[in-house]
């Protein structure tokens, strides 16, 4: 594993920083798998150095930053001569605030966020044999099933990271209840702006676009509340999700049915026989997106319509 460090620290504060990191991965190496963490990249500019970084090994270029939320910290992975190669690129803040007595438990915290999806995606790879999320679901029959079956793997990835990660968080972590809350009704507010808009002038397949980032940043920040809820054996009641989805029932079949997937999924996580695992989480996706009046379905030339309604 090599620590590249491009902030500009000096060469006592960089060999300090190495130590700190090195350390850190071995105490969790007893639990998570990481054999094949490559690289910890802390960059000058996390953004610029990101992007950099995926083009130059062929992946998908972005992360998140859409207003609600700014990504500190991202797993990417790629393979090389047939090995899964994982690599982590984390803010010099975040790595800052590691060596810091006030700030170093949510940092470490973050960092060790990261290292669950390490060892998730390790474990995914010596299961189903692929890095990239589009190999998976290349044979999913129809463009619609493929990009549900992706939205699947996000929030199964992030629940497991969490729930992993579970155990370094500080005791005074929000564990993203206010985030979730906040999220449901903005969420249908963005998904009806974005649909206003698209009568205008958007296009359909951006429109598509949009509703998948909102439903997807609602979703992922669930599964984070789950992650570290299920890890204390809590979560909402049946009383709970029920006066939720009076008030906001476009959730109905969406926020019910997810946690109970995801427990099935953490059960048997290690022994799942094949990628269909993920079938009901890609459905509540379909179901998400029909809720707030989006209708994805393949024609038979190959491509896609997108009906919309505005009653929601």
């Amino acid at each position: 594993m090599e620590i590249q460090i491009n902030y500009p620290w000096t060469d006592e504060e960089k060999a300090t920083i190495r130590e700190g990191i090195t350390k850190l991965v071995d105490s969790v190496r007893p639990v998570l798998q990481l054999d094949s963490l490559k690289l910890i990249l802390v960059p000058h500019d996390f953004g610029v150095e990101l992007i950099d970084f995926q083009k130059k090994n062929g992946l998908r270029t972005g992360y998140t930053d859409n207003g609600l939320a700014l990504a500190v910290a991202k797993m990417l992975t790629y393979v090389e001569n047939e090995i899964l190669v994982c690599n982590i690129v984390i803010h010099p803040g975040i790595v800052l605030s590691m060596f810091n007595e006030e700030t170093s438990s949510d940092a470490v915290h973050i960092f060790h966020h990261e290292l669950c999806h390490v060892h998730d995606d390790i474990l995914k790879f010596d299961l189903f044999h692929v890095a990239e999320i589009e190999d998976l679901y290349a044979g999913e029959n129809g463009t619609v099933r493929q990009v549900s079956y992706i939205h699947a793997d996000l929030i199964w990835s992030e629940y497991i990271a969490t729930r992993l990660s579970s155990t370094s968080k500080p005791s005074d972590h929000h564990m993203y209840v206010e985030s979730f809350l906040e999220a449901i009704p903005e969420t249908l507010d963005r998904c009806k702006k974005a649909k206003e808009e698209y009568q205008g002038h958007l296009d359909v397949g951006e429109l598509f676009r949009e509703i998948q980032g909102h439903i997807s940043y609602l979703l992922k920040t669930y599964a984070y509340f789950l992650g570290y809820f299920h890890s204390i054996n809590e979560s909402f009641s049946e009383e709970q999700y029920k006066e939720i989805l009076e008030s906001v029932p476009y959730l109905k079949g969406v926020i019910d049915v997810i946690p109970l997937e995801l427990q099935k999924l953490y059960t048997n996580y290690g022994s799942w026989d094949d990628h269909m695992v993920f079938e009901k989480l890609a459905n509540t996706v379909l179901t998400s997106w029909e809720n707030v009046g989006i209708h994805p379905s393949d024609l038979p030339d190959g491509r896609l319509y997108i009906g919309v309604t505005y009653d929601v």
